[in-house]
């Protein structure tokens, strides 16, 4: 039983450790900035809402690098008009509100090979890094290959490749890509579409202690000596 009850203790500790993780601060996480007002300049108006390419708004599209060409990135402001892109009003998998949309009520979208990144700050020493995206796929799309990646300076730490033929017309799915390994001194998070476009929404990052080293030995042997001594404890 002394040898089970450490076994188990000690599992838990090294799962635990992507628990005790701190928000990484994403800036225009929902693509809400700028807010798209009908009329202004770079605004076109569509059937389905309206929305303004990233290389029009004035600095970009805040928070975020574009690395494509013209025309291959921006942020939608999707209407309620049936049919709709998005399906509103639904719970899961992705929960949406009136005009389809998870959080907020403006998306930014990629497509053609369509690239932004934003370089985060990573927590010194942690060694483990999630972001999550929305990604949802409109009702007139039928395909369109996305990345998420994580990377450090010219290494890249981990991707997260789908494609939005694998998701329901007019929902989202929550994406995630995840690093776990040594600290690093830098971090961005970079998201890619191949082709045809791909809408993206409340994007969430996550750090968290790194596991392995020093730290996590001498919480093993401190747990093992508390097993120790409680067994001590129990025969005398």
């Amino acid at each position: 039983m002394f040898k089970l009850n450490v076994g188990v203790v000690l599992g838990v500790v090294l799962l635990a450790g992507t628990a005790w993780s701190s928000p990484l601060a994403v800036s225009n996480f929902s693509f809400e900035s700028p807010v798209l007002v009908s009329g202004a300049t770079g605004v076109a108006v569509g059937a389905h809402g309206i929305f303004e390419f990233g290389d029009l708004i004035l600095g970009g599209i805040p928070g975020w690098t574009i690395t494509s060409a013209a025309s291959t990135t921006g942020i939608l402001q999707p209407n309620n008009i049936v049919p709709t892109i998005f399906t509103a009003n639904v719970g899961g998998p992705v929960a949406t509100g009136a005009t389809g949309v998870p959080n907020g009520v403006q998306v930014g979208f990629l497509l053609n090979g369509g690239s932004i990144f934003q370089d985060l700050t990573p927590i010194a020493g942690n060694g483990f890094y999630s972001a999550t995206v929305d990604v949802g796929r409109r009702t007139d799309t039928a395909s369109g290959a996305y990345t998420l990646m994580l990377s450090s300076g010219a290494t890249t730490l981990a991707t997260f490749t789908g494609d939005i033929s694998t998701i329901a017309s007019g929902a989202w799915a929550q994406e995630t890509v995840t690093y776990s390994g040594a600290a690093v001194p830098s971090l961005r998070l970079t998201l890619t579409a191949a082709g045809g476009q791909v809408a993206f929404d409340n994007v969430q990052a996550l750090g968290a202690p790194e596991i392995g080293g020093s730290a996590i030995f001498w919480t093993m042997l401190g747990v093992a000596g508390f097993w120790i001594y409680r067994k001590k404890r129990l025969v005398a």
